[in-house]
């Protein structure tokens, strides 16, 4: 009787560590936090000549602002002007690809967002095959105070109008040289630069006549007392202490060149 009752005992302590290992545990680990979201530093200014069906190429420049905000500015080679659009991007639910959502485009881009570069995909968000393939990328770049064009959008925190947008300048050379289009007149001087430190000296200028004379005076008087610049993304900023004097956008070279 003893020997049956711990036989018994014994084969149904052997049916419930059966049931136990059987059963699957709840997976307590922790997703996997690794995308290109949450990995990578991806705000910033991306630049590249994407394949075109009917054209030597589109120029392309795509700013991606920390908040999700992006704008694009497009160039269709040997073809006359810049299409731009702004908008919010989108993750996809794995935290690796993005779509550029506008409301002045109704054909939305996407892209594989990789390490200091975009990759477009197709509008099925795969990748693009084909002898172009390595050509659908987007370089992150860091822009830089000297060989850019920046123009100007702000004088003193105060915007300008578009006409003066369109028409003033400045733009640093590597020899210590700088030079532009005031609001009348075309500049020049020198300059140096120690680190965020920067002294624009002998401001020299033509002397025609505009009816912008009195912006392009504030605008020399501002450029005289600048001492520092700061540059976010595609805006540069002139500075005296902690003042704007100031403000900039990084032109977009519309060259017929795919470089």
């Amino acid at each position: 009787m003893y020997t049956m009752l711990k036989l018994t005992l014994t084969l149904f302590g052997m049916i419930l560590v059966s049931a136990c290992q059987q059963t699957p545990a709840h997976d307590t680990s922790a997703p996997d936090a690794h995308t290109s979201k949450n990995a990578l530093d991806w705000s910033g200014v991306y630049t590249g000549t994407l394949p075109c069906a009917s054209c030597p190429g589109i120029k392309t420049r795509i700013v991606i602002h920390s908040d999700g905000q992006y704008s694009q500015d497009s160039h269709y080679l040997e073809t006359p002007g810049v299409i731009t659009e702004t908008g919010q991007i989108k993750w996809d639910d794995q935290g690796r690809n993005i779509t550029l959502i506008s409301e002045s485009n109704d054909d939305p881009s996407h892209y594989w967002v990789v390490e200091n570069a975009l990759v477009q995909l197709d509008q099925q968000h795969q990748k693009i095959t084909g002898d172009l393939a390595d050509h659908y990328r987007l370089e992150k770049v860091r822009m830089q105070l000297n060989n850019q064009t920046w123009q100007l959008m702000e004088i003193a925190n105060k915007a300008v109008t578009d006409k003066l947008t369109d028409r003033v300048n400045i733009s640093f050379d590597a020899e210590g040289k700088v030079s532009g289009q005031a609001p009348c007149n075309r500049y020049f001087a020198g300059w140096e630069q120690n680190g965020r430190q920067l002294s624009i000296e002998k401001i020299g200028a033509t002397k025609m006549a505009c009816p912008f004379l009195q912006q392009e005076q504030a605008f020399f008087t501002q450029l005289d007392k600048v001492d520092n610049f700061e540059i976010k993304q595609t805006i540069l900023l002139l500075k005296q202490g902690d003042e704007v004097l100031l403000s900039f956008k990084a032109g977009f070279d519309t060259e017929t060149s795919k470089n």
